[in-house]
């Protein structure tokens, strides 16, 4: 983890995923995960059979391009090879970091923020001007 960031972003789920790719052109943004890889609960909890529980193209995930449509109701393969091809396509491979676990969070008087936590068992403590959490309510 950087020292410094402009825009951390903790979660690399879907919704942190996207956040961090619109705001990628313009700030430098780092993100967080505490699990060993991205996609949220679709990486973590589901499995082969698990589908999105919505009609498409409610569900994708904007900014990304493919080849080919996500069948309607997609299934747990196409929402993990979007969220590949999001982190490929907007160039945020070296901005992510996996096995990172926020444990405390300070807010300054000027509104910036100090982040820390362990990366692996290694500690770490960045600064960052703005702080997105996009996390689930399991958290």
């Amino acid at each position: 983890m950087p020292s410094q960031s402009s825009v951390i972003v903790v979660g690399a789920g879907l919704a942190g995923l996207t956040i961090a790719s619109v705001v990628a052109p313009q700030a430098n943004v780092e993100i967080i995960e505490k699990s060993a890889g991205a996609g949220g609960v679709w990486w973590s909890t589901s499995n082969a059979l698990s589908r999105v529980n919505s009609s498409e193209p409610s569900y994708r995930i904007p900014g990304v391009a493919r080849t080919a449509h996500n069948t309607n109701h997609s299934h747990q393969h196409e929402i993990l090879d979007d969220v590949r091809r999001l982190i490929e396509q907007h160039g945020l491979t070296r901005h992510l970091h996996t096995r990172c676990e926020v444990r405390r969070v300070l807010t300054s008087e000027d509104g910036g923020h100090l982040v820390g936590g362990l990366q692996d068992t290694r500690s770490f403590r960045t600064a960052c001007e703005v702080l997105v959490l996009a996390t689930n309510r399991r958290l």
